[in-house]
């Protein structure tokens, strides 16, 4: 059972984060502003009501960078979402620095209607920096996203080479068809390797965050969009190393595994336990939940892709997690799945220095 509206509403209310809604029209005297929380008032130093039917525009001057602004302007023109950072202006004149993450919001029926934005002041880390952290923001979402591609990309070829070796077996002598085969998998095998190149050079140029931060980065994200009745408890202090897995993986990872348990627990009351300890050359990750378990029924089909607990789900998130883990020498197994919750553990080998 997923949030009530009345919860959600008061999720996005009580967030710590200033999250904005507008219309979908770009052009002036748009986007309005449709909803705006308490946290996006304290901010700016503008009450709700004086927002409201407002554009997003009161809060630009002349520090504000014409080049984001255009960047903005043509990522949502296209669809995309936005990542950015800008001076920005208060209510009483004073300037800071807002970085903000803009996505569309679009309906089965009436296509896009409107745009979220998540903000937030980076005044202090912008003034620590010396610099804007503008291109720095950028970066992190283009690696990101390129070791997504990469990731999706290998697996994609995977897949085509599995099925032209069966090809190959099934033609067997025949010249003209054995030929096809031959070269579909010297093609195949040559863009596998193009690709494993071109995801040395982006994990080389990421930028290096501790997967402690990232776990709390993470859980951050999730008690956002959580009912207040639900409570995240992190903890690791145990852990004093890192594991030998890229961050991009590893936030899929463990988004899965939240994602999972925050769907468990629907509207609550409940909690989510996740830990974190370094035994060795091997760091753990455990995600608990206080939810109904697994069924018994249902354990040994956990991995198996296409299987869901749940009516929509396509199936492939756990079987996903697990190929994900493996692929860089680890393990995931269900601890515990009886009437008290469900705990997975996940142990992955310690990055060498």
């Amino acid at each position: 059972m997923g949030l009530s509206r009345r919860a959600l509403t008061q999720s996005v209310e009580q967030a710590p984060d200033s999250i904005l809604i507008t219309d979908a029209e770009l052009d002036l005297p748009g986007p309005r502003i449709l909803f705006a929380n308490q946290a996006f008032s304290d901010l700016t130093g503008y009450s709700t009501d004086e927002l409201l039917g407002e554009t997003p525009r009161v809060l630009q001057g002349p520090g504000t960078e014409r080049s984001v602004l255009d960047r903005l302007r043509r990522d949502l023109e296209s669809g995309r979402s936005f990542v950015g950072e800008a001076l920005n202006y208060r209510k009483d004149g004073s300037a800071f620095r807002l970085r903000w993450h803009i996505s569309p919001v679009s309906d089965p029926v009436q296509g896009l209607v409107g745009y979220v934005a998540i903000q937030r002041d980076v005044s202090r880390e912008y003034a620590a920096g010396g610099r804007s952290s503008e291109d720095s923001v950028r970066l992190r979402e283009y690696l990101d996203h390129a070791r997504e591609v990469v990731h999706d990309l290998n697996n994609a070829l995977l897949a085509v080479t599995l099925n032209s070796a069966m090809l190959l077996d099934a033609v067997g002598e025949r010249l003209e068809t054995s030929a096809i085969a031959h070269d579909l998998r010297e093609s195949v095998r040559e863009a596998t390797e193009i690709a494993h190149e071109l995801e040395q050079k982006v994990v080389s140029r990421s930028p290096t965050i501790s997967v402690n931060r990232t776990v709390d980065q993470l859980v951050d994200e999730q008690r956002r969009m959580t009912a207040s009745t639900i409570e995240f408890i992190v903890d690791h202090s145990s852990s004093d190393r890192e594991p030998d897995m890229p961050q991009v993986a590893l936030r899929r990872v463990l988004r899965n595994l939240l994602v999972n348990a925050r769907e468990a627990l629907g509207e609550g009351p409940g909690a989510i336990f996740v830990t974190m300890t370094s035994r060795g050359n091997w760091v753990d990750l455990e995600v608990r939940d206080t939810g109904p378990g697994v069924a018994l029924e249902n354990i040994g089909r956990l991995w198996t892709s296409g299987f869901s607990t749940k009516g929509a789900g396509r199936g492939t998130g756990l079987a996903s997690v697990r190929s994900l883990v493996e692929r860089h020498r680890g393990t995931i197994e269900l601890k515990s799945a009886d009437a008290t919750g469900a705990t997975f553990l996940i142990r992955l080998p310690v990055r060498s220095s």
